[in-house]
């Protein structure tokens, strides 16, 4: 008789409840708009209540809504939404934190923010004609 009388699937490395990255789920990105569909609006709602002073749980919370619900945006965009909200300078402010939660989170954020950035090409040099 065997001692170990544990149900399949626990007490393994690979847990049945193990959670998704957004990132993981092939829908989200391939999806042309936002997972939680929001406007501009919205998004900048949610960056306008993170400039306000709310509990640390709180921030996560929006972070993390931002964080899906501009998932799939990319290119140009995503930097017209990051400049038309301001979404992209207040979560890079969050990354100085007193909660060390927050701020590895913003900081994820950001750099999953300038990954979905095309590369930028770099300035042309001036040319001065003289006459």
């Amino acid at each position: 008789m065997s001692a170990d009388v544990r149900p399949r699937g626990f007490g393994r490395s690979r847990s049945p409840h193990r959670q998704l990255r957004i990132e993981e789920c092939t829908a989200v990105r391939k999806a042309q708009r936002a997972a939680i569909h929001v406007t501009q609006q919205e998004v900048a709602e949610m960056v306008g209540r993170l400039k306000t002073k709310i509990r640390p749980s709180e921030v996560l919370k929006l972070l993390r809504r931002l964080s899906v619900a501009m998932a799939p945006l990319r290119g140009p965009r995503l930097v017209e939404w990051l400049r038309a909200t301001g979404a992209g300078k207040v979560v890079n402010a969050m990354g100085k934190s007193t909660d060390s939660e927050v701020s590895r989170f913003a900081v994820r954020l950001v750099d999953a923010w300038r990954q979905a950035l095309p590369a930028l090409p770099a300035p042309k040099a001036a040319v001065v004609v003289s006459s």
